[in-house]
Formats: structure tokens, C-alpha cells, sequence
């Protein structure tokens, strides 16, 4: 008899220039929710060195397991990149597998981070999977506007657009609506794409 199909995570994920926002439907059928920064890290505050290699940090971990063990910890600004042994995340406790630098003090605003993309940490929060772990069977759905902001503002590689043969300048005449029903001088936007290609259909 075969073993019966495990039901698996849905996760759907919404990337922007800042945060990412997630929902997440368990297999038990609860709903989690996550908000996290787009790039990939979680900021803390160092509140106080316990030992030669334990912070207590004020931060939410977004998650009450140990699943931090080799996630890295650094000192924006500076060199410095530490790696996690463990944690407690309900007591903000950091343990490391090497001594905290003098850099690093009371007051100190550093970055947690499992080196991966945004997705990916996100998805790894949600189910509480440790690096050193597989993930469990998921399906995600991921969305992003961050396309879509590098085109409004210009940023990024230059773009193309491809269009039927004929239709070079569709864009720019677009409807003829003006801002200004009357105005002699019309000013238009430069359109988004750099060049264009015409293909027959």
C-alpha cells in the first residue's frame, strides 16, 4: 500500500523594494503571516554581551525554534561576519561559534542573515526549517513589484519592446489624449524601452 501524500505548505509571497509580505497556509489548515525586509536580513539591537559568545538581542526572530544555526551575523559598516551556533529566539539569545569582536557592543544595530534570496528566508521562517534541514513539501506562489519599480524609475538594464510589424510607434500615439486639451507644446514622457522590434505574426 502506498504511504499517503503528504498535504503540503502553501505559501504566497510578495516581494517589494522594501519588505516582503507572506501568508502561509499550514498542512494542519492554520494561517501564518510574515513580514520581513526585501533584503534578506533581519536588523537587531545588541542589548547586552552575556559571555564571550552570547548576545542578548532585542528583535523578533519571527519564530520561537532554533533554526538558526549557520545563519551569519553581521556589523553593517564593518568587516564582520559571524556565524550562529544556536539560539533561543523567545529569550533573544544568540549564541556564536566564535568570541564577539570588541566591535560589536551594547547598542551595537547588527543583521541576521541565512544568505538567500528573500523567498527563500521567508519560506524558511514560515516553517520553521533550519538550514541544515530539507524543506518540507510546499507550493509557492511568488509575486514581485520590484520589475515593475525598476521600469517606472528608470533603473536597471535597458529595455526592449517587441511588437507586431506595423505597430512600431503604437505606444507613443497611444490614445491622443493630452494633459492639456489646448497646449500648442506637448511634452510626453520618453517611453520605457530603449528600442524595438518589429516581428511579423
Amino acid at each position: 500500500m502506498p504511504a499517503p501524500k503528504l498535504t503540503p505548505w502553501k505559501i504566497w509571497i510578495d516581494t517589494g523594494g522594501t519588505f516582503t509580505d507572506c501568508i502561509a497556509l499550514t498542512p494542519s489548515g492554520e494561517i501564518r503571516r510574515l513580514k520581513i525586509l526585501s533584503s534578506s536580513v533581519i536588523k537587531a539591537e545588541v542589548k547586552s554581551v552575556v559571555a564571550d559568545n552570547c548576545l542578548l538581542v532585542a528583535v523578533n526572530l519571527h519564530t520561537s525554534a532554533d533554526i538558526f544555526k549557520n545563519f551569519s551575523v553581521r556589523l553593517p559598516g564593518e568587516e564582520i561576519s559571524l556565524t550562529i551556533k544556536s539560539s533561543n529566539p523567545d529569550k533573544g539569545l544568540i549564541y556564536l561559534q566564535s568570541k564577539i569582536p570588541k566591535q560589536i557592543q551594547v547598542g551595537s544595530r547588527i543583521e541576521i542573515t541565512s544568505n538567500e534570496e528573500v523567498p527563500v528566508l521567508a519560506a524558511r521562517l514560515l516553517t520553521e526549517t533550519a538550514l541544515d534541514k530539507k524543506f518540507p513539501p510546499l507550493e509557492m506562489k511568488l509575486g514581485s513589484t520590484r520589475g515593475t519599480n525598476a521600469l517606472l524609475e528608470r533603473k536597471g538594464a535597458p529595455t526592449a519592446l517587441v511588437i507586431t510589424k506595423g505597430f512600431k510607434d503604437l505606444l507613443c500615439i497611444g490614445t491622443q489624449q493630452r494633459p492639456d486639451l489646448f497646449a500648442l507644446h506637448i511634452i510626453k514622457e520618453e517611453p520605457l524601452y530603449k528600442i524595438v522590434f518589429e516581428v511579423d505574426e
